[in-house]
């Protein structure tokens, strides 16, 4: 009977320690949690990803405002990675997206357009791809004008027949590459196009002021005295179409420096007429002394129907291509008598003769501009002679001696004539000198002395001409000889 008893009570106590072995939890079923790392950092355990990303979208409501969006999202690098446990601590959702928004930036559906020149790229984010699409275009028509822009891209431009302009190209020359991404929302991000549209004019730094119009004022005076081009006067006053429109008394226009994020290229074909400058014949009178000059005949300018193909870059021209001449009405000469045959050493003051033939195109005048080379803001030094393509021949513009003529960096192949009579006139960027000119020499006015390149700091085929006055590099106006 003990023995029964004893088996029962060893049975009993085997069952009581097997249960107090076994781990209760083992009978549980397993939990879902998600641990949530930024940047490969963890930064908390939450049990709903859905109720994160809901409460991130939910107080984002500022940034939809904002830029017109229907969600925010979480910032890029965050990871919710899911597991499995019994039990598992978790942290309060609030509480991760303090943490999260103290390391990163939320972010935006939007996209990314990347704009290279060169070894240089630029990002600009928008919210809408259109949006860029549409600002490039009022770029274009800053720099061209609505309505040609529209005859433009309508394919409704009228046929030359006599003198005209005709747009027949009009490009982006930056690579563009257009990326749809989520944006932090610490970026620049565009959601108009008038907004995008002025940064890629003016860049970030679009310091702008109104000038108010007084009594004597014109478009080259009002730009001259605020350090700006008449093309950068135009293109932010853009109810002006040309630097001959008139001001008037107490009108407010805007002063503005262009800083322009991508380079709009138009190319056109134009037909114009160009005044051809009559030329001065000057006969020598051995019966008049030296230094005195008689008019026996008044010049009068000719017309020259010019064709050509010129390129611009943000409103500026970099390129014309000379097609064709046609003279539409022959000038007649400038008679001048001078005493003594004997070709003078002094130029004369009262007639200065102009350096290249007819038909010329100036694309930059004496004011103040960005230099097309260096970028940086100056006043122009004299002016630039283009259009008359490479190989055009230089005239001296007076009578004088030949001071320089050598190669610099920046005037590439240049000739510097001292007149004189407190004159000095400089002729830059030649392909090459005339063969019989060199230095020391004694020149006329009107004498070969070289030919039109592009040698130095230039974008194309031109003549720089430059006036000093008085002094070595004391510039003025050349246009005030003529």
């Amino acid at each position: 009977m003990k023995k029964v008893l004893c088996g029962i009570l060893v049975t009993i106590l085997s069952v009581i320690t097997f249960c107090l072995a076994y781990d209760y939890r083992d009978t549980k079923s397993p939990n879902n949690y998600y641990k949530v790392y930024l940047n490969d950092e963890v930064i908390g355990v939450i049990q709903s990803k859905s109720k994160l990303e809901k409460f991130i979208d939910a107080e984002g409501e500022s940034i939809k405002k904002k830029y017109g969006v229907d969600t925010v999202y979480a910032p890029e690098g965050l990871i919710m990675e899911e597991l499995t446990s019994y039990n598992q601590e978790v942290s309060e959702v609030s509480k991760v997206y303090r943490t999260i928004i103290s390391k990163a930036d939320l972010t935006i559906e939007g996209y990314q357009i990347s704009l290279k020149s060169g070894d240089d790229i630029k990002h600009i984010y928008v919210t809408e791809e259109d949006i860029f699409k549409t600002a490039v275009i009022d770029l274009i028509k800053t720099y061209v004008g609505s309505d040609r822009y529209k005859l433009y891209d309508t394919n409704s431009q009228a046929e030359i027949l006599d003198t005209g302009k005709i747009i027949e190209n009009i490009y982006v020359q930056n690579d563009i590459t257009i990326k749809k991404m989520r944006i932090p929302v610490s970026k620049k991000i565009f959601s108009s196009a008038s907004s995008l549209s002025k940064y890629l004019l003016y860049g970030d730094n679009a310091n702008t002021k109104e000038y108010v119009v007084k009594v004597g004022d014109t478009i080259s005076s009002v730009s001259l005295e605020n350090e700006i081009s008449t093309e950068e006067f135009l293109i932010a006053n853009t109810s002006f179409t040309d630097k001959s429109n008139l001001l008037h008394v107490g009108e407010t226009v805007t002063i503005a420096v262009p800083n322009p994020q991508i380079q709009v290229v138009v190319e056109e074909y134009q037909v114009v007429d160009k005044e051809s400058a009559y030329q001065v014949e000057e006969r020598y009178d051995d019966e008049m002394n030296i230094g005195t000059t008689k008019v026996i005949q008044e010049g009068v300018n000719g017309i020259i129907r010019v064709s050509q193909n010129v390129q611009s870059i943000n409103g500026s021209i970099t390129y014309i291509e000379p097609i064709d001449r046609v003279e539409v009405k022959q000038p007649i000469s400038k008679i001048v008598l001078i005493g003594n045959h004997k070709i003078p050493h002094i130029g004369d003051l009262n007639n200065w003769a102009w350096p290249t033939m007819s038909g010329y195109t100036i694309t930059d005048d004496f004011e103040w501009r960005t230099n097309p080379i260096t970028g940086a803001r100056e006043h122009h030094s004299g002016i630039d002679i283009s259009g008359l393509g490479y190989g055009a021949p230089i005239y001296a513009a007076n009578n004088g001696t030949i001071e320089v003529e050598r190669y610099k960096g920046d005037y590439g192949y240049y000739i510097l004539i001292n007149h004189n009579n407190g004159y000095w006139t400089l002729y830059g960027h030649m392909s090459r000198f005339a063969a019989d000119v060199d230095e020391g020499d004694i020149v006329q006015k009107g004498q070969l002395i070289g030919y039109i390149g592009s040698t130095g700091w230039a974008t194309g085929p031109h003549l720089h001409f430059e006036v000093w006055k008085n002094c070595e590099h004391c510039r003025i106006n050349p246009f005030s000889l003529y």
